[in-house]
């Protein structure tokens, strides 16, 4: 994202901060734009890229059987494959593997567990991505924000070696 980023402000680096921040503001306008309107053509709830991804997972979880360890909720699962085992809570939305922990995205282990509760996997990843995006993403492009105002910054220092 920052070489992508540096490209793309590569000619304005040497106008003045004014123009250079115009230049920049336009940048990121235009790239919140395109990202809108692809957004707009999906159908769903979920993006594309995401859809895919799941749809890889759901058909390598046909191997992983889920196993109910008994508590009331049914949130606590073993998954086995007859080889390795993985332990899944559907609730803290952790899996042993650590997949879903770092993604959001229901893993190969996770998607049977998912299955056994009766529940559409569409849904639970639903729930997950929009707690991402409402939450996450915004901070993430107030952060890339507050750098672009430091190398604003460092930029009229004359430090150009940034």
């Amino acid at each position: 994202m920052c070489e992508a980023f540096n490209r793309a402000i590569l000619g304005l680096r040497e106008k003045p901060i004014i123009t250079l921040h115009e230049g920049i503001k336009h940048y990121i306008t235009v790239r919140i734009v395109k990202q809108m309107q692809m957004l707009e053509r999906c159908n769903g709830d979920i993006c594309p890229k995401i859809q895919v991804l799941i749809e890889k997972n759901k058909r390598a979880a046909g191997g992983w059987k889920a196993t109910w360890h008994g508590d009331m909720e049914m949130v606590n699962f073993s998954v086995t494959n007859e080889t390795d085992k993985y332990v899944v809570n559907l609730t803290q939305k952790t899996c042993a593997y650590r997949k879903w922990d770092l993604t959001g995205i229901p893993c190969a282990h996770v998607i049977p567990c998912i299955w056994h509760n009766g529940l559409a996997c569409h849904l639970t990843i639903c729930n997950v991505l929009s707690l991402i995006f409402c939450h996450i993403v915004p901070s993430i492009m107030f952060c890339h924000f507050v750098y672009m105002l430091i190398l604003c910054r460092y930029l009229v220092a004359g430090n150009h070696n940034v």
